[in-house]
């Protein structure tokens, strides 16, 4: 019983947080940081709920290499 009052804590808490990544650009070959954000990003949206921004310089034309959650919101700023 406490175990599950824990985890049903440790989703709420998870829910209302609202995170921003930043990164330069997702459009390069796919290098390591690249995959990193876009696994960080998509598991953070799609396991537990949170609310994820990621910011990237990149052009709206610009593909990414990695795949992002489509509940990750994508902010293409376009000042690359």
């Amino acid at each position: 019983m406490l175990l599950e009052n824990i985890t049903c804590l440790k989703i709420l808490i998870y829910k209302s947080l609202k995170i921003l990544f930043l990164i330069k650009t997702m459009s390069l070959r796919g290098g390591g940081s690249e995959r990193v954000i876009a696994m960080l990003t998509s598991n953070l949206a799609k396991n537990y709920g949170a609310d994820v921004t990621l910011a990237t310089f990149d052009g709206p034309d610009d593909e990414f290499f990695y795949d992002i959650h489509h509940k990750v919101k994508v902010d293409r700023l376009e000042i690359g």
